[in-house]
């Protein structure tokens, strides 16, 4: 299995990340995440705008509920079902899950760490000749 690394900055942590992933692009388990504060946030409600407007005009409320109400009347299932789940709540419906569940993710893991200790000492090796090309320099 092939491990490729992708370097990204993490600018709110003001550190680089290193990623692991597999061939496929996947990213492999344990590896950090490049966004821990996940995506950014709208600034903007969508739903804070409808009900605004909506409050401003109930005219428009009124006509938007007739029109689903008249949906309803004329059998639209789909109208007739969403208003049932609002104002009655959805239905409960069981599952029958079957799993085999396989745990993967140590040898995932140790792969990734094995790729992350090489890819440090790697850096330090240059890191060293780098230095040591600096000191022969100077003297």
């Amino acid at each position: 299995m092939t491990i490729y690394r992708h370097y990204l900055y993490n600018v709110t942590m003001n550190e680089k990340v290193i990623t692991l992933r597999d061939e496929k692009g996947h990213w492999l388990p344990g590896t950090p995440s490049p966004n821990p504060s996940g995506g950014p946030v709208l600034k903007v409600s969508l739903t804070k705008l409808l009900q605004d407007r909506l409050h401003n005009e109930p005219q428009t409320a009124q006509t938007i509920v007739n029109a689903w109400i008249d949906a309803c009347k004329s059998r639209d299932m789909r109208a007739l079902t969403e208003m049932l789940d609002r104002l009655e709540g959805k239905v409960a419906s069981e599952v029958n899950l079957k799993a085999l569940i396989v745990n993967v993710g140590d040898d995932y893991a140790r792969e990734g760490i094995e790729a992350a200790k090489k890819d440090l000492v790697e850096r330090q090796e240059r890191y060293l000749l780098k230095e040591g090309e600096d000191a022969t320099k100077q003297s």
